[in-house]
């Protein structure tokens, strides 16, 4: 076991930040299965599951390193703590379909930027807002603002190399 022979005291997943680190900040409260429900469908499993026990039962910290949303938790609990929760809702769901649209090689960089550019805005604004103590709400707010200037550009100029790159 890393954790015990090598000392290894984090566990990082390919897992939205802002998810995981609600997931860690509420371990101790929820079952091990609730702590599956910031990953994708395939990691779903009775095996992942065992992991989640025995990350609660040693009370290891676990993190995400995606700026991808990979579930609901972040989204769930920064709505809880900020005063235009309807705004940052609404943000989300636009978040959501953007990231399809802008994914898409096909996509056209016009029929794009205006929405994009707004929920940059928005999320910019929602940033703005936040407690200077809630870094990782924070940094998730930021990585996605990233993520979308990214992906504009990428719709743009097509350069698939820049787009892997940032």
């Amino acid at each position: 076991v890393l954790h015990k022979k090598l000392g290894f005291d984090l566990i990082l997943f390919e897992s939205g930040l802002g998810e995981m680190e609600v997931l860690n900040l509420k371990k101790s409260e929820l079952e091990p299965v609730e702590l599956t429900t910031s990953f994708f469908g395939v990691w779903k499993t009775m095996e992942f599951e065992d992991l989640m026990t025995y990350i609660k039962s040693q009370n290891i910290p676990i993190s995400g390193f995606d700026v991808q949303r990979s579930g609901q938790m972040f989204t769930n609990y920064l709505s809880e703590r900020i005063n235009n929760k309807e705004t940052f809702l609404e943000a989300e769901k636009k978040f959501g379909s953007l990231i399809s649209q802008l994914s898409n090689y096909r996509t056209v960089y016009d029929s794009v930027s205006a929405p994009t550019l707004q929920l940059i805005d928005v999320y910019e604004g929602i940033e703005a807002k936040l407690n200077k103590q809630d870094e990782f709400s924070e940094r998730t707010l930021s990585n996605r603002i990233r993520f979308l200037t990214n992906m504009l550009d990428f719709s743009k100029t097509k350069d698939w190399s820049k787009r892997w790159r940032e």
